[in-house]
């Protein structure tokens, strides 16, 4: 949807299982459900989102499981970003 310097955003239309890997990236990731509901798991934690509720992964979840019979969802995270420990 939006790709900048700054952000990627994307929708999800999310009808079965998906799986998303995040390793590759040093940014939080959000998903806000704009239709249906969804489960989002990831780092063995799984939440719920339905329609107008918004949910934030932190940077240190590398895999995250969507699954849902049909929804659809906004997925935000920030590009050009380094960790430093």
């Amino acid at each position: 949807m939006v790709n900048c310097d700054y952000f990627i955003t994307n929708i999800l239309n999310v009808k079965d299982n998906c799986v998303k890997n995040y390793g590759h990236l040093e940014s939080f990731v959000i998903f806000t459900c704009f239709e249906g509901v969804a489960d989002i798991t990831g780092d063995g934690m799984t939440e719920t989102v339905k329609m107008g509720e918004t949910v934030l992964f932190p940077a240190l979840t590398n895999e995250m499981t969507l699954n849902s019979k049909d929804a659809k969802l906004l997925e935000v995270y920030v590009t050009g970003m380094t960790m430093e420990i």
